[in-house]
């Protein structure tokens, strides 16, 4: 007959084995609680709705735009969907705004990617294909003038 301590022991030993082998807790750091928000909140994102950006830039190696996550902003890698698309134009034109005029609000239709991407600085950011600008639209370029002929002179 095994005793009343030896079988306390072998208790003892099959819980803390059993316990050993459970799966591990998920990590419970604020690194990883902003990220859980910020996919969540990406989750949440309808996918018909137009997207809300701000242009602002940073002074450090991040993307220019921002986009709208509730009340918060995430900073937005953009992506044209098209050659259609002139987010080239848009960006030069935000750029020459006075930076007292920034953050410079944007809406477009597009899409936001799920997955979270990482600026050099550790910054989370998301891509966003753009489909079309809503607003602002910047002036169309100006159409390329013709040269003009010289007056022609009377010979004398």
């Amino acid at each position: 007959m095994i005793g009343r301590a030896a079988r306390t022991f072998v208790a003892v030993g099959l819980l803390t084995l059993l316990l050993g082998c459970s799966a591990p807790r998920a990590p419970s750091s604020p690194k990883y609680a902003v990220k859980d928000g910020l996919e969540a909140a990406l989750a949440q994102l309808p996918a018909d709705a137009p997207l809300t950006l701000r242009y602002n830039p940073a002074p450090c190696d991040c993307p220019a735009f921002e986009l709208q996550l509730g009340t918060g902003w995430l900073r937005a890698e953009l992506v044209a969907a098209s050659t259609a698309v002139r987010l080239a134009e848009l960006v030069a034109w935000l750029a020459q705004q006075p930076a007292a005029q920034w953050p410079i609000a944007v809406k477009v239709r597009g899409s936001a990617e799920r997955e979270l991407l990482r600026t050099t600085q550790g910054i989370y950011a998301v891509r966003v294909e753009v489909a079309a600008v809503i607003t602002p639209q910047p002036p169309a370029p100006a159409p390329a003038a013709e040269p003009t002929a010289e007056p022609e002179t009377p010979n004398p």
